[in-house]
């Protein structure tokens, strides 16, 4: 029988044609393999501080407790209002851990393009930058977030710099006046560092089934209309890892 995928022909002989089986994980399992073999490796680098697999995996754990004891299940949905930082990266896989659904959200987003994506989400409770709440705070209420998480970009940062950025980050404000504090006091929220540092028990990792059960919501840009959230399961992203 012919092969349809004639470009199998072009490979190498060590190279195999399909991955399959993949094995039947959840994608937080690619964490905990990663710090087991390789808990001394750096697997983050932000601003010259680097945090190990094992510092990582240890970060996630905590941020599943607070998730849990903010009532976060199997199946619910976290909004992550976040830009590149170890933060989305803890919480994401905090969510895995704990089977719930991780859902990225843009930074850059509009209140109307949020209010749509949260709301349809169904997300419940939001990690959020500091720097960019003024935009969410106009719309989390009628998007209905019941809990807030904010968080300040020079958390995991060298202390040197987690002493030097909070005065760039107000030199940046005024020259695009932006509104100081960027959390108004009386808004509720709470602090990743304050969570983090009260922590309760760590949960048990949630048993999942990695074919069928959802891992992460990722939006669609909603050039042609709405903005879409695809479903990614834990077989998707499991999958999508081995591959690369």
């Amino acid at each position: 029988m012919t092969d349809p995928r004639p470009w199998h022909a072009t490979y190498p002989p060590d190279v195999p044609s399909s991955l399959e089986p993949y094995p039947d994980e959840s994608v937080f399992a690619l964490l905990e393999q990663a710090a087991a073999g390789f808990p001394d490796r750096p697997a983050l680098a932000f601003f010259g501080r680097h945090l190990s697999y094992a510092e990582v995996l240890a970060e996630v754990e905590r941020f599943s407790a607070v998730l849990a004891g903010l009532g976060v299940g199997k199946g619910d949905r976290v909004g992550l209002l976040l830009p590149n930082c170890p933060e989305y990266v803890i919480a994401w896989f905090a969510c895995q851990r704990i089977g719930a659904v991780a859902v990225g959200n843009n930074p850059l987003y509009t209140e109307r393009e949020l209010e749509h994506q949260i709301a349809d989400s169904g997300a419940r409770v939001m990690v959020v930058l500091d720097q960019v709440y003024q935009r969410f705070g106009a719309i989390r209420d009628a998007a209905g977030v019941q809990e807030v998480i904010a968080t300040k970009l020079n958390h995991y940062m060298p202390w040197y710099l987690r002493l030097l950025a909070p005065l760039k980050f107000k030199k940046d404000a005024k020259a695009h006046g932006t509104a100081l504090p960027f959390i108004p006091a009386g808004d509720r929220v709470r602090w990743w560092g304050d969570l983090m540092r009260d922590a309760g028990p760590v949960p048990p990792t949630a048993r999942v089934d990695p074919a069928h059960e959802v891992a992460a919501l990722v939006y669609t840009g909603g050039t042609t209309g709405l903005s879409k959230g695809a479903m990614l399961s834990h077989r998707n992203l499991v999958a999508n890892a081995r591959q690369a």
